[in-house]
């Protein structure tokens, strides 16, 4: 692709005038990590709420998605199968999105 110029409508310019990038960071832990019927997130700061949660299979793909959920009776994952899933939390201040892995057992 270089060697035919298919790269040549791109420009590289100096970035060097970015001072920062702010991102501040979404601190959760979720547990209990294995778990087995319910799983619970629980925010670092406790003015934190979840604006919105995905669950994701070890394949990649989409098993779960709550619009601001209800953290405090748990996520039901009674009907997923055994195996590694990740969880991605998308915060109600910052709209920012972390994620953490976790275990059914």
């Amino acid at each position: 692709h270089e060697d035919d110029g298919m790269m040549g409508q791109f420009v590289v310019s100096n970035t060097t005038g970015i001072n920062s990038i702010d991102k501040s960071e979404t601190l959760f832990s979720v547990y209990p990590n294995p778990a087995h019927d319910k799983l619970f997130v629980k925010f670092t700061d406790t003015n934190q709420s979840a604006y919105y949660v995905r669950i994701f299979d070890a394949l990649g793909r989409t098993i779960l998605m709550l619009p601001k959920p209800d953290l405090l009776n748990g996520i039901d994952i009674i009907h997923f199968s055994k195996g590694a899933y990740s969880i991605h939390v998308t915060d109600d201040i910052n709209k920012q999105t972390n994620s953490k892995t976790f275990i059914i057992n």
